[in-house]
């Protein structure tokens, strides 16, 4: 059994770590999608930066407090 947050940092490292044979993923956060173009398979950030990838995984942040 582990915490959540050992888990998240757990995937997070070995996400992004420079071992292995494939190339590590790209993490970037607090970044305000502005495009996604699904025939070019691409994502536009605000800033212009554009990630073309065969996966590209969005999530917003959210959390819910009780």
């Amino acid at each position: 059994m582990c915490h959540r947050i050992q888990l998240h940092h757990e995937l997070k490292r070995m996400a992004t770590s420079l071992e292995g044979e494939e190339k590590p993923a790209i993490l970037t956060s607090s970044s305000r999608v502005v495009e996604v173009d699904t025939e070019k398979t691409t994502l536009t950030l605000d800033d212009g930066s554009v990630f073309k990838a065969d996966l590209i995984v969005g999530a917003d942040g959210v959390s819910v407090r009780i």
